[in-house]
């Protein structure tokens, strides 16, 4: 028995699943994007049937209500042999199924693919999108005190950049510096993640630049699951916003959020995976990149993280330098 493809949702209901999405990202379940290794659970189960809810409501609105019988005083008997059909018609051609088929639900949206379509957004322009960043950072973030990091920040680190670039980068947390001047990315480690962006071509105006948490963790360490869960909704928003068509996970943390998956970096690395419109790419974080000894497996590592951003290039249309073919 085959299964009836779901339809797109019209601007009505597509408003009804964003706001549901944003609602389940504030209540801190960071796995909406069900990647295909995902055990289905009871989660799945109840979101898929909320799915169908919302279409059915949405089909049952759109289906025009047929007349009562009374309203209709000579209504032509069914057809129901060849004596009734009309002349060259065939009884098959004349009576349809109950239930449509597959075909004509993909008919009945023209243009619309029968299988799983990719997020979409409204879109929004370049002022547009840097007018919502402002009102996410001033009035939904904040003076944030959601979780216990905000008990020793100096600044909030909430992210930087061109609103409207292709191309996002996500770290971990702020360090020293980011907390020192409110900035992402300006320590050591930014300098060396400017050279990896002037690396493809870009400079660090044509691109955004976030982090899952946006206070420092104490002595630098890993954000923990309820800092990340605290803020990772504010994080999501920058991604909606900006609709970027490549997102590079920088280190560990940033990549199992984003990909839904807790696991090594080693097994996430090459893989590209449909995110919200976007393509995931996961590299190491840069201030990995400077700790690691010694030189010559710096150097290793540093044309891993190469390769990596070698595949974001390629998704953006870049064209690799001449003087960095060869690395």
């Amino acid at each position: 028995m085959t299964t009836r493809p779901l339809s797109p949702l019209d601007e009505k209901w597509t408003r009804r699943l964003v706001q549901a999405i944003r609602c389940y990202h504030d209540l801190g379940v960071s796995w909406l994007a069900f990647p295909p290794d995902r055990q289905r659970g009871p989660f799945h189960d109840t979101w898929h049937e909320w799915l169908l809810t919302c279409e059915r409501e949405w089909r049952a609105a759109r289906t025009p209500v047929p007349p009562a019988s009374d309203d209709v005083p000579d209504r032509e008997p069914p057809v129901t042999s060849r004596e009734h059909a009309p002349v060259g018609v065939s009884v098959q051609e004349v009576i349809k199924p109950s239930s449509p088929s597959a075909d004509e639900w993909a008919a009945d949206d023209p243009g619309l693919p029968a299988t799983e379509t990719e997020w979409s957004l409204p879109a929004m322009s370049a002022a547009e999108k840097a007018a919502a960043l402002e009102r996410l950072q001033q009035l939904e973030l904040g003076e944030c005190t959601r979780c216990k990091l905000s008990d020793g920040r100096r600044h909030i680190v909430f992210g930087e950049g061109n609103p409207d670039a292709g191309l996002m980068f996500v770290g971990e947390g702020p360090g020293q510096e980011e907390d020192r001047t409110g900035r992402p990315f300006v320590g050591r480690a930014g300098q060396l993640l400017d050279d990896m962006i002037r690396a493809m071509s870009l400079d660090r105006s044509q691109v955004y630049i976030a982090n899952i948490v946006k206070c420092r963790p104490p002595g630098n360490r890993d954000p923990e699951t309820d800092e990340i869960a605290a803020c990772q909704p504010f994080l999501f928003r920058q991604i909606e916003i900006i609709q970027p068509r490549v997102i590079v996970c920088l280190g560990r943390p940033a990549a199992c959020l984003l990909f839904g998956r807790k696991t090594s970096l080693g097994a996430l690395r090459g893989s590209i995976i449909p995110y919200q419109g976007a393509r995931l790419i996961a590299t190491y974080h840069p201030s990995y990149l400077l700790r690691v000894k010694p030189p010559a497996r710096q150097k290793e590592e540093k044309l891993k993280a190469w390769t990596d951003l070698k595949l974001a290039m390629n998704i953006l249309g870049l064209k690799v330098p001449a003087s960095n073919r060869q690395k």
